[in-house]
C-alpha cells in the first residue's frame, strides 16, 4: 500500500469518529496522490454527503470507474443513490447523523 492507502485508512478512521471535515481533507489528499482511487473517492463522497454536499459527492463518484459486478459495485451503487437525494433530504441526514 502506498501513501494513498495510508491516507485512505486515516480517512476511514475520521469517518468512523464522525469528523467528516478531516475525512474530506484526507481523502482529497489520497485522490491527489492516486487519481481514480475508488476507495478514496467513495470515502470522500461519504464525507461530503454527511456534510450536506450531495452534489459534489455525486461528481466525485462519477469521476471513478467501478465495473458492474465487481467487488465494490454494490457499495458504489448505494453511495451513488445516496448522493442523488434531494437537498432537503441531504440536510435531514446531516442533522440526524452528526
Amino acid at each position: 500500500m502506498g501513501g494513498g492507502g495510508k491516507l485512505v485508512s486515516e480517512g476511514k478512521a475520521y469517518l468512523a469518529d464522525g469528523d467528516y471535515r478531516a475525512a474530506e481533507e484526507v481523502f482529497r489528499k489520497a485522490l491527489d496522490r492516486k487519481p481514480g482511487s475508488v476507495d478514496a473517492a467513495m470515502g470522500l463522497a461519504e464525507a461530503l454527503i454527511f456534510q450536506g454536499d450531495c452534489d459534489e459527492a455525486r461528481e466525485v463518484l462519477q469521476s471513478v470507474s467501478v465495473r458492474e459486478g465487481g467487488q465494490r459495485y454494490d457499495e458504489y451503487r448505494t453511495m451513488y443513490a445516496a448522493s442523488g437525494i434531494s437537498d432537503e433530504t441531504c440536510e435531514i441526514v446531516t442533522e440526524n447523523f452528526p
